[in-house]
């Protein structure tokens, strides 16, 4: 992981100031919550760490390093939505597995095996991995 840290982001859309000054740090494997009600600038904020919204000011920092013209496809960054889109005929694995997969980032299965393994093991889902999305419950989803 990273130390992310955003210094006074500012993000609108047309006439709405969806982020107004927004600083905050994320340490390094520190967990941490962003939690708030709708339209409280939580997905906005997401938007922005992973490169899909631009802020008109401020800086996001990665370790240090500003990433504001980082392209989202080298940020390192996942997003993980509430409404979830997994592949309906591949089992957890293989959902996983496919962005690890893809041309971008086409790691070898050693790879992928040791990495999945590791974050299955860290959300406890370790005995999910062979079914189907259709045979989990959608808090496991």
């Amino acid at each position: 992981m990273a130390r992310i840290t955003l210094d006074n982001i500012k993000k609108a859309f047309g006439k709405v100031q969806a982020l107004d000054g927004i600083s905050l740090e994320i340490k390094d494997n520190e967990f941490f919550v962003l939690f708030g009600p709708a339209g409280a600038g939580k997905t906005t904020i997401l938007n922005c760490i992973a490169g899909i919204a631009m802020p008109e000011e401020g800086t996001i920092s990665f370790d240090g390093e500003i990433m504001n013209l980082v392209d989202p496809a080298h940020r390192n960054v996942a997003m993980v939505f509430e409404n979830y889109a997994l592949y309906p005929q591949m089992t957890v694995y293989d959902n996983m597995a496919s962005a690890l997969r893809s041309r971008l980032y086409k790691a070898d299965e050693k790879t992928i095996k040791e990495r999945i393994d590791k974050a299955a093991k860290m959300m406890k889902m370790e005995n999910l991995l062979e079914r189907l999305p259709s045979q989990l419950s959608n808090g496991q989803k």
